[in-house]
């Protein structure tokens, strides 16, 4: 196996976005967070597509050091990271559509909240971006 997939740089690229994951789920059903007068779904979407984010960032990196990829662009690199936090924002709201769908929850109550989600988990990418870029 080679470094680039071994098992602990497997698990180094799902801690972040599955500590989300986890925080997310004990939110919803373990405490009253849906009566919160925040609402707790807005800022855990931010906090998806910042911890996507970083494991993109982290992924390229590892590729990189393995001479599997080579991106000289800094813009580039902001254009994976950033695809990838869309791919998995557009994923997980399917997931919380079939949710919704088969188990009658109300995930996704309007458009306008799939929307708010979607936009949400971009901008998180987008922080870490900017965290990254101006970090270097």
């Amino acid at each position: 196996m080679t470094a680039t997939l071994s098992v602990r740089n497997l698990i180094t690229l799902g801690m972040a976005p599955f500590f989300v994951y986890l925080l997310n789920y004990v939110l919803l059903n373990f405490t009253q967070a849906m009566y919160w007068p925040i609402p707790v779904d807005t800022p855990m979407h931010a906090l998806g597509g910042l911890a996507i984010a970083y494991s993109a960032a982290h992924a390229t990196r590892l590729l990189e050091k393995n001479n599997k990829l080579v991106i000289k662009s800094m813009l580039v690199k902001i254009f994976i990271i950033l695809a990838t936090v869309v791919f998995a924002a557009v994923v997980w709201e399917f997931y919380e559509f079939l949710h919704d769908y088969f188990f009658g929850t109300s995930y996704q109550t309007t458009n306008a909240d799939t929307m708010k989600d979607l936009f949400m988990g971009l901008l998180g990418g987008l922080v870490f971006c900017v965290a990254a870029v101006r970090r270097k």
